[in-house]
Parts: structure tokens; sequence; C-alpha cells
């Protein structure tokens, strides 16, 4: 059986590792992309800088949308944990 808290607590800790600041997202929007990839999600980076819209149910009756905020704030991080921002 797929352990989902598992495979979340692991994709946050992969990207806490990694605070990008502002539009400059490079190494969040990769993770991102991949994810929403091996999902089957279909997305777009067409809308600005740093961002990606994921369409879910796309042509079907309904569609869901989610937004995030994927930059990180500019401060040094205090505590240590394995994954710790770098």
């Amino acid at each position: 059986m797929f352990d989902y808290v598992k495979y979340a607590q692991q994709l946050r800790h992969e990207l806490h590792q990694i605070p990008e600041i502002g539009f400059d997202l490079p190494k969040t929007n990769a993770i991102v992309k991949r994810e929403l990839d091996a999902m089957g999600v279909s997305y777009t980076e067409e809308f600005g800088k740093g961002s990606i819209v994921a369409t879910i149910n796309e042509g079907k009756p309904f569609t869901i949308g989610l937004r995030g905020d994927m930059d990180a704030l500019p401060i040094q991080e205090a505590n240590d944990v394995p994954y710790k921002s770098t």
C-alpha cells in the first residue's frame, strides 16, 4: 500500500531544502513539474515567470484549481533538522 503521508513529507522536505526567493524558482519549478508529470497532470508556464498553472479534469463537468506560494522568505533558518534549508 502506498504511504501518501510519507510521500508528502519527503516532498515537503525536498522543497524545504532549496529555498528560492521571488520569481526565480528554477529548482522548485522543476520539482513541481516532475511531480505533475508523474501524476499525468497537464500544466502551463505561460502565465508568468515562476508560475505553473495545472489543470485537473480539463474538459470535464468540473475543474479543480489549487494555488500555492512556492517562494521562500529571505531569512536564516535556525532549525537543526536533517532537511534544513541549504
